[in-house]
């Protein structure tokens, strides 16, 4: 609105904890960011200090949430289900508010337990799971199906965050194979995005094995792809400009006669054999990138770099 004040956003950099202190209050808002070039159906969790609330969509929808109360810590967790799941390199928009009525999940049962006691097992047909009566902390997982019973070592520990709070948001026009990642996409000059995608599976890691070819055309939402170069795999080279080299090898053709034919030769018989192999530098093979399409093919485990002339809408 008119004369309103921009939004302050905070990042939950240790959510992975169940610490963010963005959501300790009754009424606060969240944006939850998907950085996958596929579609991220999931529940997200918030750890709330409160019982009661009301979740609303970025249409003003009443959605539903479920609160799931802890039996150790000194806050409740909210969970807000996204069955539409969020859009690749896209995001979707929550407001939370204070409730009256109770939202308290009727499918969470919790179990308390103080420590120095013995310990206790807690199970649903299928699995058991036994803790620890001194640490709390889980030591054996039982198959109750199969009677496979596996000791447990668990431990609680930490890492500490990188928070990149200058990423641009794109967006997807839809997600991209499931073959494929984005491992760079980042604004590295006005009007240029520096691409860098990954071809996740290996030759022999069937049905997902096969060459993908992708056009950066109808990617993306908000710009229009004018060009696209491919750089080596640092950035920092147009990859027509490599040229690698081609070297001269020699062979002993006593290894090579018995690996083909398992008969021993003489030494005085060995005599190395020069293959005649090419010694000028050769440049890639990777096809110039034309529009109007910009198609590219990523080959199993390949990782190709692109810098892409945007135009904004």
């Amino acid at each position: 609105k008119d004369g309103s004040s921009p939004l302050e956003l905070q990042f939950c950099e240790y959510l992975n904890i169940s610490v963010c202190p963005a959501s300790q209050s009754d009424s606060f808002n969240v944006i939850v960011y998907n950085p996958l070039p596929q579609t991220y159906p999931k529940v997200v969790g918030f750890p709330v200090t409160g019982k009661r609330f009301s979740v609303y969509n970025d249409q003003g929808a009443l959605i539903s949430s479920d609160v799931i109360p802890s039996s150790t810590a000194d806050f409740n967790t909210l969970y807000i289900p996204i069955p539409m799941g969020i859009p690749p390199l896209g995001f979707r928009t929550y407001f939370i508010r204070p409730s009256s009525s109770a939202h308290l999940s009727r499918y969470a049962k919790i179990y308390r337990h103080d420590k120095g006691g013995s310990d206790f097992t807690v199970k649903n047909g299928v699995v058991a799971l036994t803790f620890d009566g001194t640490t709390g902390r889980l030591k054996i997982m039982s198959n109750l199906v199969s009677g496979i019973v596996t000791s447990v070592d668990q431990q609680f520990l930490w890492w500490k965050p990188i928070c990149n709070k200058g990423i641009q948001y794109a967006g997807l026009v839809q997600g991209l194979p499931p073959q494929l990642h984005i491992l760079t996409l980042q604004l590295a000059k006005p009007n240029t995005l520096l691409l860098r995608l990954e071809h996740q599976f290996q030759a022999d890691e069937p049905p997902y094995n096969q060459s993908v070819t992708i056009s950066f055309s109808n990617m993306f939402t908000g710009f229009s792809v004018v060009s696209v170069t491919e750089l080596v795999l640092g950035s920092n080279e147009n990859i027509d400009s490599v040229q690698r080299l081609q070297w001269n090898v020699e062979e002993d053709t006593c290894s090579r006669a018995r690996s083909q034919t398992h008969v021993k030769k003489p030494l005085h018989a060995c005599r190395p054999q020069q293959h005649s192999i090419r010694t000028n530098p050769t440049k890639s093979s990777h096809l110039r990138i034309r529009g109007p399409r910009f198609a590219v093919q990523l080959k199993p485990m390949e990782i190709r770099t692109f810098e892409v002339q945007v135009k904004y809408y």
